[in-house]
C-alpha cells in the first residue's frame, strides 16, 4: 500500500498507487500505444501509396503531367502536416 499524507486519506500524488495496479495500467497503455502506432502507420501508407503510384504512372506517360501532379499532391499535403 502507499503512504497517505492527509487527514482525508487521499493519496499524496498520482504516483502513490498500489504497485500491481500501476504495472497493469502501464502494460495496457503500452499495448494501446503500439496498436495506435500501427494503425496510424497503416492509414498513412494507405493514403500516400495511391498518390505516389498516380504520380509515377503520370510521369511515365508525360513528364510534364507527372511534375504537375507531384506539385498538386505536394500542395494537397500541406494542410495535412
Amino acid at each position: 500500500m502507499s503512504r497517505k499524507d492527509n487527514a482525508l486519506g487521499l493519496f499524496a500524488n498520482s504516483h502513490d498507487t498500489i504497485d500491481g495496479v500501476n504495472a497493469a495500467t502501464e502494460a495496457a497503455n503500452k499495448e494501446h500505444l503500439q496498436n495506435m502506432s500501427l494503425m496510424t502507420g497503416l492509414a498513412i501508407f494507405l493514403h500516400n501509396f495511391p498518390e505516389g503510384l498516380a504520380t509515377f504512372v503520370a510521369a511515365l506517360a508525360d513528364s510534364r503531367v507527372g511534375v504537375a501532379l507531384a506539385v498538386a499532391i505536394a500542395v494537397h499535403n500541406i494542410p495535412e502536416g
